[in-house]
C-alpha cells in the first residue's frame, strides 16, 4: 500500500511540475 501511495504522490508532483513548466512557457 505504501508504495502505491508514494507513486500516487509522485505522479501528483510530476503533474504540478508539468503545469508550472507550461505556465512558464506561456509567460
Amino acid at each position: 500500500h505504501q508504495v502505491l501511495q508514494i507513486s500516487v504522490a509522485d505522479e501528483a508532483q510530476v503533474q504540478k511540475v508539468k503545469e508550472l513548466e507550461d505556465l512558464e512557457h506561456l509567460q
